[in-house]
């Protein structure tokens, strides 16, 4: 059964002194919305219940793809993908403010920092208890996964280490 009332869930990174809003994910009747927190930006990405699938860019939104119809998903499909620095006091988006959410994730970019890395992370739709289809995401070397089972199909974020020359220059 798919939500009444937006649902939001909020991708946070931390490096212990601060926390930024990196990434929103709204559920609603009408699909699932995913949206970047740059500063002054609206990007953002929707997959609509119809199966229609949607950029919008500083209010000019294109439809990009038709997939399936929420309703009926099946399997599991990857909805948006991005990466940001490790160092978060380079990062234009905001600190967050505590506030109620239906849920939240939270990264910890200090293992990342270690490893000399910047942070990628994968949004996924997942068809719910397939969990032997997460077996393909071993292809990137993941360091850890959420899963938001509270929605239908279930919401997974996939976070992995991204290996950049820019790691090297900015730090």
């Amino acid at each position: 059964m798919w939500v009444s009332k937006v649902a939001q869930i909020e991708i946070l990174a931390t490096d212990g002194k601060m926390q930024k809003r990196i990434l929103w994910i709204d559920v609603k009747q009408r699909g699932v919305y995913a949206g970047w927190c740059e500063k002054n930006r609206d990007f953002h990405f929707s997959y609509h219940s119809d199966g229609n699938v949607f950029w919008t860019i500083d209010g000019k939104r294109e439809k990009i793809a038709t997939f399936q119809p929420l309703d009926k998903f099946k399997g599991i499909h990857q909805i948006a993908s991005f990466g940001f620095s490790s160092d978060l006091s380079k990062l234009r988006v905001p600190s967050y403010r505590m506030k109620k959410l239906r849920a939240i994730a939270y990264i910890d970019v200090r293992y990342f920092v270690k490893e000399k890395c910047d942070v990628g992370c994968n949004v996924f739709l997942l068809e719910p208890n397939r969990f032997e289809l997460l077996h393909g995401l071993t292809k990137i070397p993941t360091t850890e996964i959420h899963i938001f089972t509270q929605f239908n199909p279930w919401i997974l974020i996939d976070i992995y280490k991204v290996k950049t020359d820019r790691f090297n220059q900015l730090h």
